[in-house]
């Protein structure tokens, strides 16, 4: 929870850089600590929910700033494949908080490959944007996440499809197995806002 916190401070993300060494211990530790609720080793109601959702939001301020070369979400793309990996295996979580949890890390993370496009490399963005796209397919197949949750998924979805070296492999995936249209059907059901967004995906992948 500290670590939450302490991400969003300007001068812990903005000179993430300069604390590297401190992101570099502290991302691993809480995938770690994910991984034993995930794999049931971890004993206790209140700590299996709080050490995913902490941890979530904690992965999720990282990459709230991206504005910067020296952003916490820059020092810690080298995670990238295991956090994403980390929201996929509490996407159909029983608590709501956690659920909302995956669905905004979905976004920041699309927000940040989109944003970081010319400094990461191609096999990096479409790696981690699979992997993304895999995790909304979880996410919106499972049919436990409300009107928000579901509007997070759509946006986060639509600016993977925006990364210019993810569209091909996305439009591909859509033509071949028609995954990415399943996801819309009776999406009316997820408020306007969700509405809205998934007629605009629609179109670019009509285009």
């Amino acid at each position: 929870d500290l670590a939450r916190l302490v991400v969003l401070h300007p001068n812990a993300s903005a000179g993430a850089n300069r604390r590297k060494y401190v992101w570099e211990k502290i991302v691993p530790l809480a995938l770690a600590k994910c991984s034993l609720v995930s794999n049931g080793t971890v004993e206790g109601k209140t700590s299996n929910i709080a050490i995913p959702m902490l941890s979530m939001r904690f992965f999720v301020n990282c990459f709230k700033s991206t504005s910067s070369d020296e952003s916490a979400g820059t020092v810690v793309a080298p995670f990238l494949d295991g956090i994403v990996d980390c929201a996929k295996a509490f996407s159909e979580s029983p608590n709501k908080n956690i659920r909302l949890s995956v669905a905004t890390l979905a976004l920041n993370v699309s927000c940040f490959l989109m944003k970081q496009e010319a400094s990461l490399t191609k096999v990096t963005i479409t790696g981690v944007g699979e992997k993304i796209i895999s995790l909304i397919q979880s996410m919106l197949s499972s049919g436990l996440y409300d009107n928000e949750a579901t509007s997070r998924a759509f946006v986060a979805l639509g600016t993977v499809l925006l990364i210019s070296s993810m569209r091909e492999k996305v439009m591909a995936l859509d033509s071949n197995t028609n995954s990415i249209t399943l996801l819309f059907k009776d999406v009316e059901k997820y408020g306007e806002k969700a509405t809205a967004v998934a007629k605009e995906i629609q179109l670019v992948l009509k285009s």
